[in-house]
């Protein structure tokens, strides 16, 4: 299923069939044979997305609260204020896994900071601190 969702984010469309049957096989490449189809998104992911998303082993978790989760949600940066807890201890431009504050991961995404650095910063608003986003939208990847 993992792969499924991998291929399917990436534009690729695939299906899952009893291969010891050829037949079986030609048969389910022509929408005939019994197999479960996954079609792609309308939009892949990017390369670098896809890097993001699956490639890259995170060095860290970021926690955030009700109002980043839904900030996320609507394309935008993670800023300090959403930011609830650091976990790990990663450098600047790494990849990280963003979770609710219940433990389920909704986002990868590059860090601007190191792990440090956001947790001196977390829950401040971007008037009481010089640093701006923790990770800019252009550097996060949204789970299902």
């Amino acid at each position: 299923v993992e792969a499924a969702r991998i291929a399917v984010q990436s534009g690729i469309p695939l299906a899952i069939t009893d291969g010891k049957d050829v037949n079986n096989i030609r048969a389910s490449l022509n929408g005939e044979g019994k197999c479960t189809v996954f079609l792609p998104t309308e939009h892949g992911l990017r390369q670098r997305d896809r890097w993001i998303a699956y490639a890259s082993e995170p060095a860290g978790r970021i926690i955030i609260d009700d109002g980043a989760v839904a900030a996320l949600h609507m394309k935008k940066s993670l800023l300090p204020v959403g930011v609830l807890d650091v976990i790990g201890d990663f450098a600047e431009n790494s990849v990280v896994t963003v979770e609710t504050a219940e433990g389920r991961a909704i986002a990868r995404g590059i860090t601007n900071y190191d792990a440090k650095t956001i947790g001196n910063i977390k829950g401040q608003h971007a008037k009481d601190t010089k640093l701006t986003e923790v990770i800019h939208c252009d550097n996060l990847v949204m789970e299902d």
